[in-house]
């Protein structure tokens, strides 16, 4: 795969754990030539920055719900707080750039895969 499979899965556990459930969107992805876009409602909780999240740093917003998803089948639970890290270093090792941008205006978090555009 031209993304790293755990890079995919990652941000993907992450779409549905961490979103705020009280806003009435869906987690969106998006596959464009140049990048792929996953798109999670509610922009970072409390205090949390991009920056903070990099470092490994967690807050649970769904506590709940974290607390049951390595109890759930075929679900890959890998510890929290390890995802972003993971991400990150996943796409280091394929040169995939990877970036996250904390959308306070759009009440969204997004990661962003970049991909080589295809030469036709």
């Amino acid at each position: 795969m031209e993304i790293p499979a755990i890079a995919l899965e990652e941000a993907l556990i992450n779409a549905i754990v961490h979103r705020n459930y009280f806003v009435q969107s869906n987690i969106r992805i998006f596959v464009f030539d140049n990048r792929v876009e996953i798109i999670s409602p509610g922009c970072l909780p409390n205090t949390l920055n991009v920056e903070a999240i990099k470092t490994g740093i967690h807050i649970a917003r769904n506590p709940i719900l974290l607390s049951h998803i390595k109890d759930i089948k075929d679900v890959p639970y890998r510890g929290t707080g390890m995802g972003i890290t993971r991400i990150i270093r996943s796409c280091k090792e394929q040169g995939i750039q990877v970036d996250f941008f904390n959308e306070v205006d759009k009440n969204q978090f997004k990661v962003v895969f970049w991909r080589e555009q295809q030469r036709v």
